[in-house]
């Protein structure tokens, strides 16, 4: 078996098709934590060669990088679903403010 495919079978994406976004924040995290520990440890891998190493990392900080931009992109869909109730909120605030004002101008 190829090292490429021992390092795709090793990572899976997270299943983004369910969940909450904050469950699917915490599953790219420890995918995140996974694929950092497996970076860390390739140079302790003896049966492996220079160049076979040096692949692997390769491969897995690719992974880490598309597992970053994820995480990015849920952080700001949950940042995103998390405004809209702060903003109605401000304007439903200030609507009640000016409730029974009247503006005057001479």
């Amino acid at each position: 078996m190829s090292i490429v495919s021992n390092i795709n079978n090793a990572i899976s994406a997270p299943d983004s098709s369910g969940g909450s976004v904050a469950a699917q924040i915490k599953a790219v995290m420890k995918q995140i934590q996974v694929v950092t520990k497996k970076i860390q440890q390739i140079s302790s891998q003896e049966d492996l060669t220079v160049k076979q190493k040096q692949e692997m990392a390769q491969l897995y900080e690719t992974q880490l990088k598309l597992l970053e931009t994820q995480l990015a992109q849920l952080l700001k869909q949950q940042a995103q679903k998390d405004a809209p109730a702060d903003t109605k909120s401000a304007d439903e605030s200030k609507k009640s403010a000016d409730d029974g004002k009247i503006d005057v101008y001479v």
